[in-house]
């Protein structure tokens, strides 16, 4: 008796998982912070907060916002 199944048993399955995989939306990119603007100090998109500790956690908590709402990045130079 055969341990493993036939390869054309065995497509089928396979198929159907690609196509299932291919319906799924993609996850959207996670938003970094330096990517908003900061609402505490006024520092604009792709600049750091000057605080010592990193950036405001206000800045922290928009990029997570907008990560979960699935908003679409700004296009460079617009």
């Amino acid at each position: 008796m055969r341990r493993v199944p036939h390869d054309e048993g065995l497509q089928p399955i396979i198929d159907e998982r690609n196509e299932r995989q291919k319906d799924q939306k993609k996850p959207a990119l996670a938003w970094q912070a330096n990517e908003v603007t900061c609402p505490d100090c006024g520092r604009k998109a792709n600049t750091r907060c000057n605080t010592p500790g990193g950036p405001h956690r206000s800045r922290v908590e928009l990029a997570k916002e907008f990560t979960r709402r699935r908003e679409p990045r700004p296009r460079p130079g617009a």
